[in-house]
């Protein structure tokens, strides 16, 4: 048995070299719901694990200008749940995005070999445009999109060990809880207390009816 990722260099030390342990593949399809400033990403494992059974995910976000080359990192006001390195599940959230921007995410495989490998990464990449900051009640808003497969440098991929804020308070996953802002529960109140008002002012009306009918009952009979 050989492992192709040794000759492409892989630096395992000492007698861990005959165990011929590689990086995983890239995720396979990926695909996203998008909600206005917030992303649910979901895939499928890779088809080759590198022969380990240790295998994570991270994501890389950044936010993009017109032009390919103007991207940047997402830096720390976006967040991810549950987390955006050492994820054992296969989906995450992305919130707090800007809302009318350009993102590109990508999604990589690792396993314990991966940081040592001097090959290229491989990971699943979407690019997506974001909506208006307001978040509706049901999430999520559009049918699932596919995504692409890209090939990168080693070089470009950050630390696993990259800062991943989890999302306070309620939030939804990708086929999870629905997002429900504090707006929309405000606009509810004010509706029931609307329909409330408008019940009582029914039911006074009929009081008022049924004692104007009483009132010439008694006059017809008195006659």
């Amino acid at each position: 048995m050989e492992c192709q990722c040794l000759a492409a260099g892989l630096e395992l030390p000492g007698s861990l070299s005959s165990l011929f342990f590689c990086p995983p593949s890239a995720p396979q399809n990926l695909v996203y719901n998008i909600n206005q400033t917030t992303v649910g990403l979901e895939w499928s494992p890779p088809a080759d694990t590198g022969g380990r059974n240790d295998v994570t995910y991270r994501i890389i976000c950044r936010r993009c200008g017109w032009e390919p080359e103007e991207c940047a990192a997402c830096g720390g006001n976006v967040g991810y749940y549950p987390q955006q390195a050492g994820l054992a599940d296969t989906y995450v959230t992305v919130v707090d995005l800007v809302a009318h921007a350009n993102y590109t995410f990508e999604v990589e495989a690792v396993n314990g070999v991966s940081d040592m490998s001097r090959t290229q990464r491989l990971f699943a990449a979407v690019t997506i445009a974001t909506g208006q900051a307001e978040r509706s009640l049901n999430y999520p808003v559009t049918s699932p999109s596919a995504a692409g497969t890209v090939v990168a440098t080693r070089d470009e991929v950050p630390s696993s060990s990259v800062d991943a804020r989890p999302l306070g308070g309620a939030a939804g996953v990708a086929g999870g809880s629905d997002v429900v802002p504090l707006f929309a529960r405000t606009l509810v109140l004010v509706v029931l207390v609307e329909a409330v008002e408008v019940v009582v002012m029914a039911v006074v009306l009929v009081l008022v009816l049924l004692v104007v009918v009483l009132v010439l009952v008694v006059e017809v009979v008195g006659e």
